[in-house]
């Protein structure tokens, strides 16, 4: 038999030898439990323990624990969504048209400042607006950052100018890098934002850590702030806004850091780079989206390299629940994406017509690569 145990103490003794205390999986009558003491499987506590040094990471309870709570609720948006990502959480016909009409002066505006490429102004008004799960696929160069930077602050002023509750968003990452990124461009366009928009009160931006809470000069410049992850443990809205200094706030977290929120107060997960992220890595910051009126936004590509897994898995046909590879590529299994055109620089020599296909969205301009080896590599 074979267990996963982190080393709790390593303790020196008087005689020279060494003491190893252990945290252990333990498999007993009543079933699998990770208890917070040493747990040997039921019968076996004199039986001698060989360890194998295999790998040193921080995650791995946080994420048991996390996975534990799921499964022992009563319901759970990350399931739902891996079981049917089209119809288990969806806006109807209506209150999609509604939320589009709601906001369609400021979507005006926007349009003109021509801040937006086209196929991302329409990913906006024609996709994120009208559902509650929207996949933004961006292929190199269609500008998914600055697109991303952009969702989140116009979906906080839209919030600000039809009500007057608190509007929290969370930026989740595979890697710090990716919520860095993301974080730093949305600090990089809140003064054009404000521009656009003279009445826009500004967020605040948060970073999560777990080694304190110094931010950076890079940070410091941009306005973000960082706060201990450890202080912000079972933090509902009440907390987050006394903390965090704001009604309006985006802040930056990896999932182990997300999960020390509760469920369900955020009005906003933004999940960017969701085409290197595994399946099961999102599960916290899905978590703690609202479910009643939330919305999740994923961002990606995920015709780049996946995430690396050493184990091979057999291929899941279209409808079965996809557990394997990337987050994005398990919420958008069932999409066809035959119809939908490859992206070029030249707007008129694209079909205009609306590039969605259920849940998701493709952004069609290039902004970095050459048209000609961007349409090259699309195509073939």
């Amino acid at each position: 038999a074979m267990d996963l145990a982190d080393i709790r103490s390593v303790e020196k003794q008087e005689d020279g030898s060494v003491r190893v205390v252990l945290q252990v999986t333990g498999q007993r009558e009543e079933g699998w439990h990770y208890g917070d003491e040493l747990l040997w499987p039921a019968g076996t506590e004199n039986v001698t323990y060989i360890l194998f040094r295999r790998f040193f990471d921080l995650t791995t309870t946080s994420f048991i624990k996390e996975y534990q709570r799921i499964d022992a609720g009563d319901s759970s948006l990350f399931l739902d969504l891996l079981q049917d990502p089209v119809k288990s959480w969806t806006m109807d016909a209506q209150q999609a048209r509604e939320e589009v009409e709601k906001v369609s002066a400021l979507l005006d505006h926007l349009q003109q400042s021509k801040r937006l490429g086209e196929s991302q102004f329409e990913a906006l008004r024609d996709h994120i607006l009208q559902r509650r799960l929207s996949c933004i696929w961006g292929p190199p160069g269609a500008g998914k950052t600055y697109s991303i930077a952009i969702y989140i602050l116009f979906l906080c002023y839209a919030h600000q100018c039809r009500n007057n509750s608190s509007f929290h968003v969370l930026v989740n990452g595979f890697t710090n890098s990716s919520i860095d990124t993301c974080l730093e461009k949305i600090a990089s366009l809140i003064s054009l934002f404000e521009g656009i928009f003279h009445d826009f009160v500004r967020p605040k931006l948060i970073r999560m850590r777990s080694n304190g809470d110094v931010a950076t000069e890079e940070e410091k410049q941009s306005g973000i702030r960082v706060i201990n992850s450890q202080t912000m443990k079972d933090a509902d809205v009440k907390k987050v806004e006394k903390k965090f200094g704001g009604n309006f706030t985006i802040c930056g977290a990896t999932s182990t850091k997300a999960a020390k929120f509760k469920k369900g107060i955020f009005r906003l997960v933004a999940i960017v780079e969701a085409s290197r992220m595994g399946v099961g890595a999102p599960a916290p910051a899905i978590e703690r989206v609202s479910r009643e009126s939330g919305r999740l936004i994923v961002v990606g590509d995920h015709k780049q390299l996946p995430p690396i897994l050493k184990a091979k898995y057999p291929e899941p046909e279209a409808t079965e629940v996809r557990l394997q590879g990337s987050i994005l590529a398990a919420l958008i299994r069932n999409v066809d994406e035959r119809s939908m055109k490859p992206f070029s620089e030249d707007m008129r020599r694209v079909d205009m017509t609306r590039e969605s296909n259920d849940n998701l969205f493709k952004l069609r301009e290039n902004y970095r690569m050459n048209t000609a080896l961007a349409t090259f590599t699309e195509t073939t």
